[in-house]
């Protein structure tokens, strides 16, 4: 048995992430797999601000610390600014040893890409922040990413795996209060640095699995399965849904 996840912690849940749940609930549906989204967060409360507000970003540990996920082979984590598309294949044809997911990276027809190019400030800070944790750099199987660090909007977790980071990662606020910039101290490097250092087994899936939409000149936008609307392209979501799922139905 297989469990679609998304979790939004707020006041109340925005429209972008009301969408993004239906999407998801339709999916789940035609593949007969379990959804769950939760409103109500996993980790207590904090005393300092700043671990409140990564509170945020690191609920997504309840996938492997919260016992009530083992009764599931495997979870998909998806974030609230993802769609599935309804022609998707199930992504749980994809049977991770322990994880799968998308490594950032440029696509030769985008736009733009991971601003962590080899031999920039981005990338030395990356990776001193994995060798200040014990974890190596892993090239990745794509030609187009500079090193593996898989976005964290769209990843799937093995029960073995789940297990494994239950046991083994290191406490998230070690990583997340250490003096990085922001953008490193946040789930997806802290993540891609624990899958590192205990040798989890990648499986890395290709941009049809998290496509950025805003990375694409219109002209150049490709038929994907789940389409990633991060950052300012939350306010596109409401446009691609209402067009391509009312061709559909």
């Amino acid at each position: 048995m297989n469990l679609i996840y998304q979790y939004y912690v707020g006041r109340e849940v925005p429209e972008f992430a009301k969408i993004s749940r239906f999407s998801f609930t339709e999916y789940a549906d035609k593949y007969g797999h379990e959804y769950l989204f939760s409103e109500k967060r996993f980790l207590p409360e904090q005393k300092s601000e700043s671990l409140e507000y990564g509170c945020r970003y690191f609920d997504i540990t309840r996938i492997y610390m919260d016992p009530f996920f083992d009764d599931y082979d495997y979870v998909l984590f998806a974030d609230c600014d993802v769609i599935a598309h309804l022609r998707s294949p199930d992504i749980f044809d994809f049977k991770p040893k322990h994880i799968a997911g998308w490594s950032e990276q440029k696509h030769p027809q985008g736009n733009t890409g991971p601003g962590y190019s080899k031999g920039t400030e981005n990338f030395s800070q990356i990776e001193s922040s994995f060798k200040d944790f014990g974890a190596p750099l892993i090239d990745s199987t794509s030609k187009h990413s500079p090193t593996r660090i898989l976005n964290s909007g769209v990843l799937i977790f093995s029960k073995e795996a789940r297990i494994l980071a239950r046991e083994k990662f290191d406490d998230w606020k070690l990583w997340y209060e250490r003096d990085y910039p922001l953008w490193i101290t946040l789930d997806q490097l802290y993540l891609s640095a624990m899958f590192n250092k205990y040798e989890f087994d990648v499986l890395e899936i290709d941009n049809r699995w998290n496509y950025t939409p805003s990375w694409f000149s219109r002209d150049k936008q490709i038929d994907s399965f789940l389409y990633h609307f991060s950052g300012i392209g939350k306010n596109e979501i409401n446009s691609f849904f209402t067009k391509e799922f009312e061709e559909l139905n």
